[in-house]
């Protein structure tokens, strides 16, 4: 768990406990770059459209990759 704090300063231990999670976020916005569109990441991954929607415009999740 502190690694993750230490490699993302700005995540808190909440962050570490949400539903999505680092990796889970990670690969959203990896899918995002090859132009996935946010619709089909949110049904693959049973989460809101507007979840996604929020990581790609960086208003959730800005400090993860």
């Amino acid at each position: 768990v502190w690694r993750f704090l230490t490699l993302y300063p700005r995540l808190n231990k909440y962050s570490l406990q949400s539903k999505l999670g680092i990796l889970r976020v990670s690969e959203i916005k990896k899918r995002l770059r090859t132009g996935e569109r946010q619709i089909d990441i949110a049904k693959d991954l049973e989460i809101n459209p507007s979840t996604v929607s929020n990581i790609h415009r960086g208003t959730q999740w800005k400090e993860v990759n």
